[in-house]
């Protein structure tokens, strides 16, 4: 069965006579008969009785298929519509990685903005270190990742970038730290405490033993390696831990009042992290990924004009291919 004879035959029940059908379709009631025809014949059915006055009705049989005629005809409508609201980024699905290095304030207005404006898209945000969220996007299971990813492993992926900014790594601790009251914290008042790592990732760790080797002192000799969040801050809350980490992340716990965490005053060591949103070169985003890529962006840029982008420094954004 072809659609458009199922058109035909569902204009000619509702219209009740094969003349009126053939008006409001714009044909000539021989090519409707015609169709008709060949439905019958398709179906080896009788779907109508012609009466006197060019009356039409559907036999028992003609009403049997009638629903399933409505069905056809409406899930080809929906299919059509569905695929222009992708076409058009009204519809359709886009999913984020959230890594570190981004401001998860910034990912979270970008997203409210295109839900506001595209209330039928289907947004997944999936969060994790930008090592573990690549092999996602190598599999197809993201399109956008927003992040500061380790450069050699970017290099290893034909991947486009989009630079948001740049910002440096700060070290933190609990509010009753030993050290949280010290105008100028060193690496050698450090060096007794445990600090906290990520465990997917090694230039933490690296940039720690580095900066301790350069000065001619002993790294650290207490890690604790964590890649939770919960449990992560649950345990600098509580414990005189040191964390290094972006300042995007912990930026809105420090930066309220009463909060249980505070920035040492602490030049070294860190890290410059490069923010950028990433995805696939050989796999076009989607018109809603590309609204909600261009919807960060926008946002980046709007907190660097004012102001508000924590710790934030240097260029605009920029493509990088």
């Amino acid at each position: 069965m072809d659609l458009n004879s199922l058109v035909r035959f569902v204009a000619v029940i509702d219209d009740g006579s094969f003349a009126a059908a053939a008006r409001r379709l714009g044909i000539t009631p021989q090519a409707l008969s015609t169709s008709i025809a060949k439905l019958e014949q398709e179906l080896k059915l009788i779907l109508f009785d012609r009466e006197r006055g060019g009356i039409t009705k559907a036999t028992e049989l003609g009403q049997a298929l009638l629903p399933h005629a409505r069905f056809i005809i409406a899930a080809e409508q929906r299919a059509i519509d569905e695929v222009h609201a992708v076409r058009d980024a009204r519809s359709g699905w886009v999913r984020l990685g959230i890594g570190e290095g981004m401001a998860g304030g910034i990912a979270a207005h970008a997203v409210a903005e295109l839900r506001r404006e595209a209330p039928d898209a289907r947004v997944a945000i999936v969060e994790g270190y930008v090592q573990l969220l690549l092999e996602r996007l190598d599999h197809g299971e993201l399109d956008l990742i927003a992040g500061a990813p380790d450069s050699s492993r970017v290099r290893r992926r034909n991947l486009k970038q989009t630079f948001l900014y740049l910002a440096r790594d700060v070290v933190v601790a609990r509010r009753q730290h030993p050290l949280a009251a010290r105008r100028s914290v060193s690496l050698e008042d450090m060096q007794q405490y445990t600090w906290m790592l990520p465990y997917a990732r090694r230039d933490s760790y690296e940039a720690v033993v580095n900066t301790y080797t350069k000065h001619g002192l002993r790294p650290p000799e207490h890690i604790l390696y964590s890649d939770t969040a919960t449990v992560g801050l649950e345990l600098l809350a509580t414990e005189d831990y040191i964390l290094m980490v972006t300042p995007d992340l912990i930026w809105p716990r420090t930066g309220q009042q009463g909060s249980p965490f505070v920035v040492l005053q602490a030049p070294l060591p860190t890290i410059d992290r490069h923010a950028c949103l990433m995805y696939r070169s050989d796999h076009p985003l989607s018109a809603m990924a590309e609204r909600l890529r261009d919807k960060i962006i926008g946002e980046v840029a709007q907190r660097r004009a004012s102001g508000t982008l924590a710790g934030a420094k240097g260029k605009q954004a920029r493509v990088r291919r």
